[in-house]
């Protein structure tokens, strides 16, 4: 079973450490991919995908559900594995100082029908971009942009699949 860290265990963690995410590259059936506006750090103010930290205890299939159910209202059916990416931020979701955030993300491609971004305290609104589009608009964030680019920015570091 898994286990949710307080708040402030959370930051402790993320202050130390990397945390194990999740990233879905959800599809719609016109090809274009889902991005939520992010309200909070990191990666405020850019569009970016839906995800989410991995719990401990749980399993991979789990976190996918999990996070697919919180930010898409569904669970994903086809899903296959895409990248491992490592996200580096030089602020966390406190506003503390000096305190970056880390990642190892684990990102999946998932078509869904019908999915929308549920609006919450992480996202004010989705959208909806071609691939082009993905890599063109000024806002997507540049990790968002690596998982769609054949050739990454340097400092962008994935290992697709």
């Amino acid at each position: 079973m898994s286990q949710i860290l307080p708040q402030e265990d959370f930051f402790q963690l993320l202050s130390r450490g990397k945390l194990v995410s999740v990233d879905l590259l959800v599809r719609n059936e016109h090809n274009q991919i889902l991005v939520g506006y992010r309200t909070n750090k990191p990666a405020q103010h850019t569009w970016f995908v839906p995800g989410g930290v991995v719990q401990k205890n749980e399993r991979l299939p789990e976190a996918l559900d999990r996070v697919a159910l919180q930010e898409l209202g569904v669970r994903p059916t086809e899903i296959s594995f895409t990248a491992v990416a490592q996200h580096h931020y030089p602020d966390n979701f406190r506003g503390v100082d000096d305190i970056g955030t880390n990642y190892l993300v684990i990102a999946f491609e998932c078509r869904i029908h019908s999915a929308e971004l549920i609006t919450d305290s992480q996202h004010e609104k989705a959208l909806w971009l071609s691939p082009h589009e993905l890599l063109t608009h000024p806002d997507v964030h540049p990790y968002t942009r690596a998982y769609f680019d054949p050739t990454p920015p340097s400092e962008v570091i994935v290992f697709m699949k």
